[in-house]
């Protein structure tokens, strides 16, 4: 992170989390499979999920522009070499949110559009 965060200064994103799928003991020398709750393990060949929030697209597109400088992107993918498997990353921007919680025992949804 202290990286990205040189590169990109002012334009970090408002939170950069982290999700690290579950994956509770390896089954040999070569397979960690994840604890999966549905679907195949050949399906989840990730171990961790990132999620980027930007207050607002202007400051998304900022973000993308820096990183994608010649000089940036050549440091960030050296960087990378220590924890990425670059063949399997992938990328993709969502369109919006729909959160359920739980009020007074009632489910409550709540549905927050992209602008």
């Amino acid at each position: 992170m202290l990286l990205l965060r040189s590169i990109v200064r002012q334009h970090f994103p408002d939170s950069h989390t982290r999700h690290y799928i579950s994956r509770p003991a390896p089954t040999d020398s070569t397979t960690w499979p994840a604890n999966m709750l549905a679907g195949s393990q050949e399906a989840m060949p990730y171990d961790a999920i990132a999620e980027l929030v930007f207050s607002d697209e202007d400051t998304f597109h900022a973000f993308l522009k820096l990183v994608s400088a010649p000089e940036a992107a050549a440091q960030i993918a050296a960087n990378e070499e220590n924890f990425l498997a670059h063949g399997k990353m992938m990328a993709v921007m969502q369109d919006g949110t729909c959160v359920t919680r739980r009020e007074n025992d009632e489910p409550q949804t709540m549905l927050a559009a992209s602008t």
